[in-house]
């Protein structure tokens, strides 16, 4: 380097930068490269869950259009062909509740090539082809109902044979299920002695549920002599009955059967069951509070 000039030196440095950007360069567009190619193999499923939550009983999942998204697109060139799509509910690692897999064939069918394709719950799932596990099957669901918790839902497709396509990975999420509480009814309080004149509101506590709509129904029983609230609600009719309260506070109608008509009865228990959109009752108890009573103002025992 001796004899070299300041000029000597730039030239130097700068051809060692630009070799350096010219490697880096490219190493950066190898790796975009790379990227680009694997991706094109691997689409990735899109799905959620837009609650986080779905409801106990599985087989009304399948009413509710929203309940769940999936979507996803084909690599350039790849055509399916009789595919099916996979649904499986897991509760830990390995434990699968609910699942399509080995009557995959009764999935509806997915053919061709598609930049996007969006699914809803109906479009995904054919009841005939679910298999659910003995814990969770219950007389009063035909899918089953899931306890409170967590749990794993999953989507994947398989050709014709049933074979996993790779092309599209698999998706998965977690949703939980709320244990609903029945309601608490609230006013009047168990044993308040009433004036059968005067206007009556009842009350109770709210369901609180985000994955559906709930309405309430209102049941009110004659208690006559020696009788207990259950023993009243079991042997006799309800004098009012109301199947779409859409609020947990409710008046007594003007023009419902007034209380005062009834006068072997020493007092009236009333009940309040919490249902969803298709009128199926949720939540504990089959989503029954506990009777609370009413007394007339000179009855009570």
């Amino acid at each position: 380097m001796v004899g070299w000039t300041p000029l000597d030196y730039f030239v130097s440095l700068h051809c060692k930068l630009s070799l350096d950007m010219t490697k880096r360069i490219s190493l950066l567009f190898f790796l975009f490269s790379a990227f680009c190619v694997s991706s094109s193999h691997a689409q990735l499923l899109d799905l959620s869950i837009p609650s986080g939550e779905l409801p106990s009983d599985v087989a009304s999942w399948q009413d509710k259009k929203d309940i769940v998204h999936l979507a996803f697109s084909m690599p350039e060139g790849i055509e399916l062909d009789n595919a099916h799509i996979i649904f499986e509910v897991t509760e830990g690692v390995e434990h699968t509740l609910i699942s399509t897999r080995a009557k995959f064939r009764l999935q509806p069918e997915i053919n061709g090539s598609f930049k996007k394709k969006s699914f809803v719950f109906n479009d995904l799932v054919n009841s005939e082809a679910i298999d659910i596990d003995s814990s969770i099957k219950t007389p009063s669901s035909m899918l089953g109902k899931l306890a409170g918790g967590f749990f794993g839902i999953c989507f994947y497709l398989v050709d014709s044979s049933g074979n996993h396509i790779t092309a599209v990975s698999q998706a998965c999420t977690n949703f939980f299920v709320r244990d609903i509480d029945p309601p608490l009814l609230i006013n009047p309080a168990n044993g308040t002695m009433i004036s059968l004149n005067g206007p009556l509101t009842f009350s109770w506590t709210p369901a609180h549920v985000l994955s559906q709509t709930v309405h309430y129904q209102f049941k009110m029983f004659p208690i006559f002599s020696n009788q207990t609230p259950d023993q009243a609600m079991a042997s006799s009719s309800a004098v009012y009955k109301s199947d779409d309260i859409f609020s947990s506070t409710f008046i007594y109608p003007s023009d419902a059967p007034q209380l005062n008509t009834f006068p072997t009865a020493r007092g009236f228990a009333w009940v309040v069951t919490q249902l969803n959109e298709d009128g199926k009752a949720i939540g504990k108890n089959y989503g029954r509070s506990l009777p609370s009573v009413i007394y007339k103002t000179t009855e009570r025992k």
